[in-house]
């Protein structure tokens, strides 16, 4: 990964609105994402958010996605 990408990703996260930033920080924890799968879930999202034309609606579902994410699952309970 080249420092470019890297600062373009950063850059995006942080134009994230803060729902969609918290949430997908929450899922990150619980999923123990790796510096570059933050990096493809940042690249994905900012993707999929201009293809649906910046629309808050479409914003809202994906926060709702990563906040699943970030729900940990029963066998990650038991063994917690």
């Amino acid at each position: 990964m080249t420092l470019d990408a890297l600062s373009d990703a950063r850059a995006q996260f942080m134009a994230f609105p803060a729902p969609l930033q918290a949430a997908m920080k929450a899922a990150a924890k619980v999923e123990r994402w790796s510096p570059d799968l933050w990096r493809q879930e940042t690249i994905l999202a900012a993707e999929l958010i201009a293809q649906n034309h910046y629309a808050q609606p479409f914003i809202d579902a994906l926060v709702v996605v990563y906040q699943d994410a970030a729900t940990p699952t029963l066998a990650q309970r038991k063994a917690a």
